[in-house]
């Protein structure tokens, strides 16, 4: 029911952003979940696909009609595929038309739906999720900057005078901070520009359509790299190649199709490795453990589920799994940047203070 709830509040096009190119930019997650979710509940009807893209249509908002009504009669009249209907918008990202064609050839659209619906709503929270995590640190450093400069250009100086009067010096430190100070004072509207120039750009980031659609374009580059692209696109491929295997599909042009869902080039190399053992007549479990695709305990029951004739199944778990596990792993990366800031500026005024407050604690004491 909360899934219905989604699919029926989400928009699937305020009309969808365009770049300066005037080139469409994909939707957002929340979006494609809900078109997604849609799609496969008219799909579980039992209605035909281009009669429930013209339902669909027909339900949506005025705004996202067009693009239904596009697609519904890319697929009814002109006879081609879905996927080739979505690739030609500009509004789906290359995975999801992927998977849209893997549930074509397989013939597991509503399936493939469902799961691209899951899939899309996870990244969605995640990306609500670090929107939230990502502004009160973000405020919490222009606050605490703020309070940096007025300690360096302001305090400071005025420490001096009483130090010069008392007979004393700043530390070497604090000396240095102090020149540091009067830098910045003399910068202070250039600062001032700077720190309001990055605080518009992180409000256009995560709280504006276009720079949304931007920061998600950048997350998901830099998801595709190093060991967390590579835990997705093993993901990606598991669950590609466990829909195509459960259609029917010959696993050597299964293991073709699902590569191109792969995004991480180590996995790619993995993946034209693979390919050319099996081609040379080695098992597809042997085969992907010398490679270094699935090792471990996930090649021992790769290895069982093709011997017991399960293999669908198993892939499908090893793609649940690694996908969650590399949710968790995003999650705890984003985690680590409230902590982080909140250290890291707290040190730098921590330090601040004591450079200025060993000397008048000397003072005092030579006083006393």
């Amino acid at each position: 029911m909360r899934n219905r709830a989604h699919a029926e509040q989400a928009s699937l096009a305020q009309p969808p952003v365009r770049g300066r190119s005037g080139a469409a930019e994909p939707l957002e997650a929340e979006a494609l979940s809900a078109f997604a979710l849609r799609l496969a509940m008219t799909l579980g009807a039992g209605i035909l696909l281009s009669e429930g893209l013209s339902l669909m249509a027909a339900e949506a908002e005025p705004q996202e009609r067009a693009l239904l009504e596009r697609l519904a009669e890319q697929v009814d009249r002109e006879g081609r595929p879905l996927f080739e209907a979505l690739a030609e918008t500009g509004y789906f990202p290359e995975h999801y038309v992927h998977m849209v064609q893997i549930g074509e050839l397989s013939g597991r659209l509503e399936q493939v739906s469902e799961a691209l619906a899951a899939h899309y709503r996870r990244e969605a929270d995640l990306q609500a999720g670090l929107r939230q995590t990502l502004f009160y640190p973000a405020m919490m450093s222009l606050v605490l900057s703020g309070v940096v400069f007025l300690i360096l250009a302001k305090v400071l100086p005025l420490f001096e005078r009483a130090y010069r009067e008392l007979g004393s010096t700043l530390t070497p430190l604090a000396a240095l901070l102090l020149r540091l100070g009067r830098a910045l004072e003399q910068a202070g509207t250039l600062l001032a520009g700077l720190m309001a120039a990055a605080a518009l750009a992180g409000f256009y980031l995560l709280y504006t359509r276009r720079g949304r659609a931007r920061f998600s374009a950048l997350m998901a580059r830099r998801a595709s790299r190093g060991r967390l692209g590579e835990a997705l696109s093993r993901a990606h491929f598991a669950s590609g190649l466990a829909l195509m295997l459960a259609s029917g599909i010959e696993l050597g042009a299964a293991v073709a199709r699902a590569g191109e869902l792969v995004r991480s080039d180590a996995v790619r190399r993995q993946l034209e490795a693979l390919q050319c053992r099996m081609e040379a007549g080695e098992p597809f479990p042997r085969a992907s453990a010398d490679v270094g695709l699935f090792t471990g305990l996930d090649a021992g029951l790769l290895s069982s589920g093709f011997q017991t004739g399960g293999a669908e199944r198993v892939l499908q778990q090893l793609a649940d799994r690694l996908s969650d596990e590399a949710t968790d792993r995003m999650e705890r990366r984003i985690g680590l940047i409230e902590p982080v800031l909140v250290a890291l500026l707290s040190g730098v005024i921590g330090l601040v203070l004591l450079s200025v407050m060993l000397p008048l604690i000397g003072v005092l004491s030579a006083v006393g």
